[in-house]
Protein backbone atom coordinates (compact mmCIF):
# COMPACT_ATOMS: atom_id res chain seq x y z
CA UNK A 1 0.00 0.00 0.00
CA UNK A 2 2.68 2.38 0.38
CA UNK A 3 4.53 1.49 -2.77
CA UNK A 4 1.31 2.44 -4.53
CA UNK A 5 1.08 5.31 -2.51
CA UNK A 6 4.21 6.68 -3.39
CA UNK A 7 3.28 6.14 -6.99
CA UNK A 8 0.26 7.98 -7.34
CA UNK A 9 2.31 11.03 -5.63
CA UNK A 10 2.65 14.48 -8.13
CA UNK A 11 6.10 15.52 -7.94
CA UNK A 12 8.47 17.84 -9.34
CA UNK A 13 11.01 16.31 -9.14
CA UNK A 14 10.72 12.89 -8.98
CA UNK A 15 14.23 11.09 -9.34
CA UNK A 16 15.49 10.58 -5.34
CA UNK A 17 12.17 8.55 -4.45
CA UNK A 18 12.61 6.80 -8.14
CA UNK A 19 16.17 6.22 -7.03
CA UNK A 20 14.90 4.91 -3.42
CA UNK A 21 13.00 2.84 -5.00
CA UNK A 22 15.47 1.54 -7.67
CA UNK A 23 17.36 0.63 -4.74
CA UNK A 24 14.70 -1.72 -2.74
CA UNK A 25 13.81 -3.17 -6.04
CA UNK A 26 17.75 -4.11 -6.59
CA UNK A 27 18.29 -5.36 -3.31
CA UNK A 28 15.51 -7.69 -3.35
CA UNK A 29 14.84 -8.88 0.19
CA UNK A 30 11.01 -8.10 0.09
CA UNK A 31 8.10 -9.97 -0.26
CA UNK A 32 7.64 -10.54 -4.16
CA UNK A 33 4.38 -9.48 -3.30
CA UNK A 34 5.84 -5.71 -2.44
CA UNK A 35 8.13 -5.56 -4.73
CA UNK A 36 6.42 -6.41 -7.47
CA UNK A 37 4.35 -2.92 -6.89
CA UNK A 38 7.37 -0.98 -7.41
CA UNK A 39 8.39 -1.20 -11.30
CA UNK A 40 4.53 0.13 -11.70
CA UNK A 41 5.67 3.24 -9.17
CA UNK A 42 8.68 4.04 -10.58
CA UNK A 43 7.16 4.33 -13.96
CA UNK A 44 4.13 6.45 -12.98
CA UNK A 45 6.62 8.63 -11.06
CA UNK A 46 8.82 9.38 -14.19
CA UNK A 47 5.82 9.93 -16.34
CA UNK A 48 6.42 13.18 -17.05
CA UNK A 49 10.04 13.23 -16.80
CA UNK A 50 12.12 13.55 -20.79
CA UNK A 51 13.87 10.93 -22.39
CA UNK A 52 17.35 11.20 -21.84
CA UNK A 53 17.24 12.04 -18.34
CA UNK A 54 19.71 10.07 -16.02
CA UNK A 55 17.19 8.54 -13.36
CA UNK A 56 14.82 7.43 -16.13
CA UNK A 57 17.48 5.31 -18.31
CA UNK A 58 18.87 4.07 -15.61
CA UNK A 59 14.70 2.70 -14.10
CA UNK A 60 14.62 1.66 -17.80
CA UNK A 61 17.82 -0.42 -18.15
CA UNK A 62 17.00 -2.09 -14.67
CA UNK A 63 13.64 -2.65 -15.51
CA UNK A 64 14.64 -4.06 -19.05
CA UNK A 65 17.26 -6.55 -17.05
CA UNK A 66 14.53 -7.80 -15.55
CA UNK A 67 12.26 -8.57 -18.08
CA UNK A 68 15.66 -10.58 -19.28
CA UNK A 69 15.63 -12.48 -16.17
CA UNK A 70 19.13 -11.35 -15.31
CA UNK A 71 19.57 -12.15 -12.58
CA UNK A 72 16.74 -14.23 -12.07
CA UNK A 73 13.44 -12.69 -10.32
CA UNK A 74 10.39 -13.81 -8.98
CA UNK A 75 7.57 -13.98 -12.12
CA UNK A 76 5.44 -11.09 -10.16
CA UNK A 77 8.58 -9.05 -10.57
CA UNK A 78 8.51 -9.65 -14.33
CA UNK A 79 4.80 -9.01 -14.75
CA UNK A 80 5.16 -6.18 -13.27
CA UNK A 81 8.19 -4.82 -14.98
CA UNK A 82 6.42 -5.64 -18.54
CA UNK A 83 3.26 -2.88 -17.64
CA UNK A 84 5.83 -0.51 -15.99
CA UNK A 85 8.54 -0.29 -19.64
CA UNK A 86 5.37 0.30 -21.49
CA UNK A 87 3.80 3.13 -19.59
CA UNK A 88 7.04 4.98 -19.48
CA UNK A 89 7.60 4.70 -23.14
CA UNK A 90 7.13 8.74 -24.52
CA UNK A 91 7.51 10.27 -27.72
CA UNK A 92 11.36 10.75 -29.35
CA UNK A 93 12.95 8.73 -27.45
CA UNK A 94 15.82 6.43 -29.20
CA UNK A 95 15.06 3.49 -27.02
CA UNK A 96 11.95 2.58 -27.95
CA UNK A 97 13.24 0.41 -30.92
CA UNK A 98 14.68 -1.70 -28.56
CA UNK A 99 11.57 -1.75 -26.62
CA UNK A 100 9.56 -3.05 -29.48
CA UNK A 101 12.11 -5.90 -29.57
CA UNK A 102 11.92 -6.69 -26.02
CA UNK A 103 8.56 -6.86 -25.61
CA UNK A 104 8.02 -8.22 -29.26
CA UNK A 105 10.24 -11.27 -28.11
CA UNK A 106 8.41 -11.66 -25.05
CA UNK A 107 5.84 -12.21 -26.44
CA UNK A 108 6.26 -15.25 -28.44
CA UNK A 109 9.16 -16.73 -26.41
CA UNK A 110 7.76 -15.70 -22.44
CA UNK A 111 7.34 -18.64 -20.60
CA UNK A 112 5.13 -17.27 -18.36
CA UNK A 113 1.26 -16.64 -20.01
CA UNK A 114 0.27 -13.48 -18.40
CA UNK A 115 3.62 -11.83 -19.06
CA UNK A 116 3.22 -12.29 -22.63
CA UNK A 117 -0.81 -10.89 -22.17
CA UNK A 118 0.87 -8.02 -20.55
CA UNK A 119 4.23 -7.10 -23.62
CA UNK A 120 0.06 -6.51 -25.57
CA UNK A 121 -0.77 -3.97 -23.52
CA UNK A 122 2.77 -1.89 -23.27
CA UNK A 123 2.78 -1.94 -26.73
CA UNK A 124 -0.31 -0.40 -26.74
CA UNK A 125 1.41 2.41 -24.31
CA UNK A 126 4.15 2.48 -26.79
CA UNK A 127 2.32 3.25 -29.82
CA UNK A 128 -0.23 6.14 -27.94
CA UNK A 129 3.39 7.66 -26.83
CA UNK A 130 5.07 7.92 -29.98
CA UNK A 131 3.88 8.55 -32.87
CA UNK A 132 7.41 6.67 -35.09
CA UNK A 133 5.93 3.41 -33.12
CA UNK A 134 2.72 3.62 -33.99
CA UNK A 135 1.89 2.30 -37.40
CA UNK A 136 4.64 -0.84 -36.73
CA UNK A 137 3.62 -1.18 -33.04
CA UNK A 138 -0.45 -1.31 -34.69
CA UNK A 139 0.44 -3.78 -37.34
CA UNK A 140 2.49 -5.90 -34.70
CA UNK A 141 -1.34 -6.01 -32.93
CA UNK A 142 -3.23 -6.81 -35.66
CA UNK A 143 -1.22 -9.35 -36.93
CA UNK A 144 -1.32 -11.28 -33.97
CA UNK A 145 -4.58 -10.55 -33.54
CA UNK A 146 -5.41 -12.46 -36.52
CA UNK A 147 -2.66 -15.18 -36.55
CA UNK A 148 -1.93 -16.58 -33.02
CA UNK A 149 -4.55 -18.84 -32.50
CA UNK A 150 -3.53 -18.56 -28.39
CA UNK A 151 -4.85 -16.79 -26.13
CA UNK A 152 -2.99 -13.83 -27.12
CA UNK A 153 -5.41 -13.05 -29.84
CA UNK A 154 -7.71 -10.80 -27.45
CA UNK A 155 -5.26 -9.40 -26.01
CA UNK A 156 -4.05 -7.92 -29.06
CA UNK A 157 -7.62 -6.55 -29.39
CA UNK A 158 -8.07 -5.45 -26.01
CA UNK A 159 -4.33 -3.63 -26.60
CA UNK A 160 -5.49 -2.04 -29.85
CA UNK A 161 -8.66 -0.72 -27.75
CA UNK A 162 -6.41 0.68 -25.40
CA UNK A 163 -4.03 2.19 -27.47
CA UNK A 164 -7.08 3.89 -29.56
CA UNK A 165 -8.34 5.22 -25.78
CA UNK A 166 -5.40 7.41 -25.30
CA UNK A 167 -4.65 8.66 -28.93
CA UNK A 168 -8.76 9.97 -28.14
CA UNK A 169 -7.40 11.82 -25.21
CA UNK A 170 -5.11 13.67 -26.84
CA UNK A 171 -7.20 14.45 -29.97
CA UNK A 172 -5.71 11.53 -32.30
CA UNK A 173 -7.26 8.14 -33.65
CA UNK A 174 -6.58 4.68 -34.73
CA UNK A 175 -6.36 3.51 -38.62
CA UNK A 176 -9.83 2.55 -39.13
CA UNK A 177 -8.62 -0.70 -40.34
CA UNK A 178 -7.27 -1.43 -37.15
CA UNK A 179 -10.92 -0.70 -35.72
CA UNK A 180 -12.63 -3.10 -38.22
CA UNK A 181 -10.16 -5.98 -37.63
CA UNK A 182 -11.23 -6.16 -34.18
CA UNK A 183 -14.76 -5.99 -34.92
CA UNK A 184 -14.31 -9.01 -37.31
CA UNK A 185 -12.48 -10.90 -34.68
CA UNK A 186 -15.19 -9.96 -32.01
CA UNK A 187 -17.72 -11.71 -34.97
CA UNK A 188 -15.98 -14.53 -35.16
CA UNK A 189 -14.74 -15.10 -31.88
CA UNK A 190 -16.94 -18.05 -29.85
CA UNK A 191 -15.48 -18.18 -26.38
CA UNK A 192 -17.42 -16.24 -24.20
CA UNK A 193 -14.34 -14.43 -21.89
CA UNK A 194 -12.07 -13.66 -25.43
CA UNK A 195 -15.27 -12.18 -27.14
CA UNK A 196 -15.79 -10.25 -23.38
CA UNK A 197 -12.22 -8.68 -24.22
CA UNK A 198 -13.24 -7.55 -28.01
CA UNK A 199 -15.89 -5.89 -26.98
CA UNK A 200 -14.50 -3.86 -24.16
CA UNK A 201 -11.98 -3.14 -26.90
CA UNK A 202 -14.62 -1.98 -29.24
CA UNK A 203 -16.16 0.10 -26.71
CA UNK A 204 -12.86 1.63 -25.59
CA UNK A 205 -12.25 2.74 -29.44
CA UNK A 206 -15.25 4.63 -29.29
CA UNK A 207 -16.21 2.23 -32.54
CA UNK A 208 -19.85 2.96 -32.97
CA UNK A 209 -20.25 0.44 -36.00
CA UNK A 210 -20.09 -1.98 -33.48
CA UNK A 211 -22.91 -1.66 -31.55
CA UNK A 212 -25.68 -3.45 -33.06
CA UNK A 213 -23.44 -6.60 -33.11
CA UNK A 214 -22.75 -6.37 -29.74
CA UNK A 215 -25.95 -6.29 -28.82
CA UNK A 216 -26.97 -8.69 -30.74
CA UNK A 217 -24.34 -10.53 -29.33
CA UNK A 218 -25.57 -10.11 -25.95
CA UNK A 219 -29.13 -11.20 -26.73
CA UNK A 220 -28.19 -14.27 -28.21
CA UNK A 221 -25.79 -15.63 -25.67
CA UNK A 222 -25.97 -16.58 -22.04
CA UNK A 223 -22.78 -15.75 -20.46
CA UNK A 224 -23.33 -13.27 -17.71
CA UNK A 225 -19.33 -12.72 -17.78
CA UNK A 226 -19.76 -12.05 -21.45
CA UNK A 227 -22.99 -10.05 -21.08
CA UNK A 228 -21.42 -8.24 -18.58
CA UNK A 229 -18.94 -6.88 -20.58
CA UNK A 230 -20.68 -6.35 -23.77
CA UNK A 231 -23.06 -3.86 -21.44
CA UNK A 232 -19.89 -2.24 -20.02
CA UNK A 233 -18.84 -1.81 -23.86
CA UNK A 234 -22.60 -0.54 -25.14
CA UNK A 235 -22.05 1.94 -22.18
CA UNK A 236 -18.63 3.50 -23.64
CA UNK A 237 -20.24 3.79 -27.07
CA UNK A 238 -22.57 5.82 -25.92
CA UNK A 239 -25.62 3.46 -27.20
CA UNK A 240 -28.55 5.20 -25.64
CA UNK A 241 -30.58 2.98 -28.01
CA UNK A 242 -30.06 -0.10 -26.22
CA UNK A 243 -30.62 1.18 -22.63
CA UNK A 244 -34.12 -0.81 -22.45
Amino acid sequence: ACVISLGVLQLNEPTELVSKLSEVLAADRDSAVVLAHIPNAMAKLLRQVPAGDFTREATMDQLLQILRNKPKRDTLIRQSAVQAVGMMATANDVRNAELFKTLKHLSKKGRDQQIKHYTAIAMAHLGAADPAMRMETVKFLMDRMKKSSTSYEPWCGLALGVMAFHLQKNGDFLPPVAMEATLTAFKRCKVPDRKAAYALALGLMDYTAAADDIRDSMMRKRDSQFRGYAAVSLGLLNSRENMQ
